[in-house]
């Protein structure tokens, strides 16, 4: 992503994110992109895997800042006996300079912020004994993973910026990348997206949304 399509944003909870004048969209809720992520993506995704499995296989579609792998950094972190391998899509990476203006590294240990933008791309890094990290540019049409994922942080712009995404045919690409009783987590509870993921092989649940957001959506591959 180009610097000049980035404005940084100080959203509710007092953390930092990124307004995409490219999509016209925001990378976080405007009403906290810390308290979101972790209420979506850690809370009634990460946490709620944890609970039954004890090595996840995880994809985030939507890189971004970064932030929804430090907060699955520290879980990890805090749960050893847990193993995650996370593996995150991302087409248009921010640059170290947009990275250094961004005000997470008050939340977690100093230096992770800096380290995993400047991580190579598209190679396995062993980030701690229960941790594996690997980041691919690429677009999130490019999957090609079958029955790989245990869990899925589906953080795309939201439908009318990137519509196709949300859509059945994209989603029967998802379906085929998560193992059967995987999980799929996102702040969208649509109607028309919850539908075509029934129809591609979910049972979904709407959820109480985070701080500013009446609903989420969580979803199991049948």
């Amino acid at each position: 992503m180009n610097d000049h399509d980035l404005v940084l944003i100080q959203t509710g909870d007092g953390s930092d994110s990124l307004f995409s004048t490219r999509f016209q969209d925001t990378y976080h809720s405007h009403h906290g992109a810390v308290q979101e992520s972790k209420h979506v993506f850690i809370q009634n995704g990460l946490h709620f895997c944890s609970q039954r499995l004890h090595f996840i296989h995880l994809l985030e579609l939507g890189f971004g800042t970064g932030l929804n792998f430090l907060l699955t950094r520290k879980f990890a972190q805090e749960n050893p006996d847990l193993k995650i391998v996370y593996q995150t899509i991302e087409a248009f990476p921010i640059s170290m300079q947009t990275v250094q203006k961004l005000n997470y590294e008050a939340m977690f240990d100093r230096g992770w912020l800096h380290e995993i933008h400047q991580l190579p791309w598209d190679e396995d890094h062993v980030l701690s004994e229960n941790l594996t990290f690997r980041k691919h540019l690429k677009s999130f049409e490019q999957i090609i993973d079958e029955n790989t994922f245990d869990l899925i942080y589906f953080d795309a712009f939201a439908p009318q910026k990137q519509p196709a995404l949300w859509q059945e045919e994209f989603l029967s690409t998802i379906t085929r990348a998560t193992k059967p009783g995987g999980i799929l987590v996102t702040y969208c509870s649509q109607g028309a997206f919850r539908r075509a993921l029934k129809k591609v092989g979910f049972l979904t649940e709407k959820l109480a949304g985070p701080p500013g957001k009446r609903e989420m959506t969580r979803a199991i591959k049948l």
